[in-house]
């Protein structure tokens, strides 16, 4: 952390101090290498380039305040992200998982020790460095490199880091199964429980067309999770997962739909015979976004199949993506899961919305594998409110509501009213 403040500083020290910078403005720029330009006042090229290849997603940063760009507005290079404080007190069976509000991480039953909690969360703030350039051989290219500081003891941790030229992206970053413009907007920064959302290692290939479809395929790491027993073990995974959609945008890019599908083979051991396997899982996904007139915006996603546990928001990494079988030692096989959402958002004026969703996340235990505490299926439930004070600070108000109900029938349920500030930067 201490690397990357002072990084940062020595990087403004430069901006402050070089002669050959200067800022955008009506005087002539000739002898000057870099420039300085305000991307609420420029309409260069170069910064619409630059907007528009930020990535969607409510809760994803947007194009910083200032870029530095070379003479020939060949290349531009940005600092952004959003400083992001969220005020939260959550009631009921409280979650477990500090990250979100997370139905999977509701204690069933309540634990009356924490039927109450009051929190202030700086640490999902964002910052992110990103160069984009254009040149003959390779056509528009970027690097891009983001993070929260939600590692140990609240240190910076990357969430994204690739490079992106002629349609690849190689690195790490969201899955092509995801679709984060479909993703209603909420203050908690996990959102629905039903989303899809995963970030992960890939080299991606997408082409857009002119007539508004652009397809997409990737070959991306696999980071199943399982539930093993004494018949079963881990394996290191090495088969890559690969997923495909196809995407078609009207109306400006303010609508769309999205089909997806992702093929997974998941390594486990079989103790019994010492062999190496696999089991497959498969996934198919709809999602899309509608806007009707000018006041109203429609948000859906469904997402079915087997061994998905993992790009399903409430499900990931608690070891549902793959189960062993009870009835056929030495054998895992991938579970099956469905997740959806719905939200509505309306648009009182250019500057203040209110939006709410509905979701839900599911899974239907295997036989021979159904312990009467395991998660059958959560609830998720988010009413919210956003005023735009200025294209900088955002403050939002929402309440939430999330239950979770276990195989035996058993549930608890918990609510939480949080509030945010936000300055983008």
């Amino acid at each position: 952390m201490k690397t990357i403040i002072k990084s940062s500083l020595l990087g403004l020290g430069i901006l402050c101090t070089v002669p050959a910078i200067a800022q955008d403005n009506d005087e002539s720029h000739e002898g000057q290498s870099l420039i300085v330009v305000n991307t609420k006042k420029s309409n260069h090229a170069i910064v619409k380039q630059f907007q528009e290849s930020m990535n969607e997603g409510f809760n994803e940063p947007g194009a910083p305040r200032f870029l530095l760009y070379d003479r020939k507005h060949d290349v531009a290079f940005g600092i952004g992200g959003f400083l992001r404080v969220r005020t939260a007190y959550d009631w009921g069976s409280v979650p477990t998982n500090g990250f979100g509000f997370i139905p999977y991480s509701i204690p069933v039953p309540a634990n009356k020790a924490n039927n109450g909690q009051f929190t202030i969360d700086p640490y999902k703030s964002n910052i992110f460095f990103k160069l984009l350039g254009n040149t003959k051989g390779l056509g528009a290219y970027e690097a891009y490199i983001s993070g929260q500081f939600t590692g140990p003891g609240n240190s910076f941790a990357i969430n994204d880091a690739y490079l992106r030229f002629m349609g690849f992206t190689v690195g790490k970053t969201w899955s092509l199964f995801n679709d984060l413009g479909a993703v209603p907007p909420t203050v908690d920064f996990q959102g629905p429980n039903g989303a899809g959302e995963m970030r992960t290692g890939q080299i991606a290939y997408a082409h857009q067309f002119k007539n508004g479809i652009k397809l997409g395929v990737s070959v991306e790491q696999n980071q199943s999770t399982g539930t093993y027993d004494t018949k079963v073990g881990t394996a290191t995974q090495r088969i890559p997962d690969i997923p495909a959609y196809i995407k078609y945008s009207w109306c400006k890019g303010a609508s769309h739909v999205k089909l997806a599908g992702v093929l997974r083979n998941m390594s486990y051991q079989d103790l019994v015979t010492t062999d190496n396997k696999t089991a497959t899982g498969y996934g198919v996904q709809l999602s899309g976004t509608v806007k009707v007139g000018k006041p109203v915006q429609l948000y859906f996603q469904t997402t079915y199949g087997k061994g998905i546990a993992q790009y399903i928001n409430d499900l990931s990494g608690n070891g549902l993506d793959f189960v062993y079988d009870a009835n056929d030692p030495g054998k895992m096989v991938a579970q099956e899961a469905f997740a959806w959402y719905g939200g509505l958002q309306f648009n009182f004026s250019p500057s203040v919305f209110a939006s709410a969703t509905y979701s839900q996340a599911r899974i239907f235990p295997k036989d021979g594998y159904n312990p009467a505490s395991q998660y059958r299926y959560g609830q998720y439930i988010v009413g919210n409110v956003f005023w735009n004070l200025s294209s900088a600070f955002q403050f939002g108000a929402e309440y939430l509501w999330g239950n979770r109900v276990n195989i035996d029938g058993s549930n608890d349920h918990a609510n939480c009213i949080q509030a945010l500030v936000q300055y983008n930067f």
